[in-house]
């Protein structure tokens, strides 16, 4: 990537660190964050259920919590498709 945008990889890096962090900033106000041709970041709220642990079989409460989640915008979708079709 850092060649494609003719930076160094620790310019990279920084980039990617303060990608990360205004999205999680974002994230947890309960916003969302949608880059055009790109793709929308949000944040679902999954309801307390209770769940097995695999380990030893017991039941435990997971509590209600919030997990973000990517939907790919039209220009990702497209780009994507189109390196499929060409194998």
């Amino acid at each position: 990537m850092s060649v494609a945008a003719n930076v160094t990889n620790s310019e990279i890096a920084k980039i990617l660190d303060a990608f990360t962090q205004v999205i999680g900033t974002t994230l947890s106000k309960y916003d969302f964050v949608r880059i055009v041709g790109f793709g929308t970041f949000r944040a679902v709220k999954i309801q307390q259920r209770t769940v097995r642990n695999p380990q030893n079989g017991k039941a435990m409460v997971l509590p209600e919590h919030f997990r973000p989640v990517f939907r790919p915008g039209k220009g990702l979708k497209e780009a994507a498709n189109k390196a499929l079709k060409k194998k």
